[in-house]
């Protein structure tokens, strides 16, 4: 029993907010691929089909943190780079805790990556229209 070989905690972690955040939005239909890994710049590619047979699609880069502020490591700033290569709209989606609640705050990949991004759990922050997508 105990941890499993090979798989540390923050991957476990990573992992089980991956499939959260793709369980949350195929609530609201979306299909979304997890493509994790050295697959994809991102984690999830989000699909849904449109009127007229248009498709909206975005890639989404889950993160999971315990505080209100996510710093960008090295790696995180190369995720960020990556996404920007990429010719689809595409967001850094990142899970915290606060007060006991879960909330969930997306920041549209534009730019040079930021240091860090501080995250409030009130609603003028996040899931508003252009920030993450709404159903």
């Amino acid at each position: 029993m105990g941890r499993e070989k090979g798989v540390s905690s923050v991957a476990k972690k990573g992992y089980k907010a991956e499939y959260e955040r793709k369980r949350m939005l195929e609530k609201v239909g979306y299909r979304v691929y997890r493509v994790s890994g050295s697959i994809g710049a991102g984690d999830l590619l989000v699909v849904r089909k449109k009127e007229r047979g248009c498709y909206e699609v975005f890639i989404e880069q889950v993160k999971s943190v315990r505080s209100n502020i996510f710093y960008f490591d090295r790696k995180s700033k190369d995720e960020w780079r990556r996404l920007l290569l990429e010719d689809i709209p595409s967001y850094f989606v990142i899970r915290f805790n606060h007060k006991n609640k879960i909330y969930w705050r997306g920041v549209k990949v534009e730019g040079d990556p930021p240091k860090k991004i501080t995250l409030r759990a009130d609603s003028r922050q996040g899931c508003g229209e252009g920030v993450l997508p709404r159903p």
